[in-house]
């Protein structure tokens, strides 16, 4: 896995869910193995935080958004994808090789490891963490 601290800092309307959201995605696709196998439930290992209640709202259905349309490609081709996913689908391939050149994966490999991502946080919703920085430095203090 890529140990890279990544800040994203930009002014209100700029794109920063949108990064934010994609850069989770790409963290659950190249989820380290477990047990040889890839680990599904690596998402449970992210926690990805905003400023309001409203952003991580829409980071979240951002998030399950990509995985459910990126899980198309275990049936369709790229080229076959609605405008919108292919764009994503592009920026997903070319941050994977960037970052992650020995995974290599091919578009039907993303389309399962975004369905079976996308399926195991609709089954686990409460283990799925997108909050606020409030709400994480409550709960945090409350562990005290």
């Amino acid at each position: 896995m890529s140990q890279k601290f990544k800040v994203y800092k930009s002014s209100a309307g700029s794109g920063k869910t949108y990064q934010l959201s994609k850069r989770y995605v790409l963290l659950a696709l190249a989820s380290p193995a477990s047990g040889g196998d890839r680990n599904p439930d690596y998402y449970r290992h992210i926690l990805a935080l905003t400023f309001t209640k409203a952003a991580a709202e829409e980071m979240k259905l951002r998030i399950l958004k990509f995985l459910k349309d990126l899980g198309e490609l275990r049936s369709v081709k790229p080229e076959d994808l609605d405008s919108g996913t292919l764009e994503l689908y592009g920026q997903i391939v070319n941050e994977l090789k960037d970052e992650y050149p020995e995974l290599n994966l091919s578009s039907s490999e993303i389309g399962n490891r975004a369905y079976l991502t996308w399926k195991r946080i609709v089954h686990h919703y409460s283990e799925f963490s997108v909050q606020t920085i409030d709400s994480f430095v409550n709960a945090v203090s409350r562990s005290f």
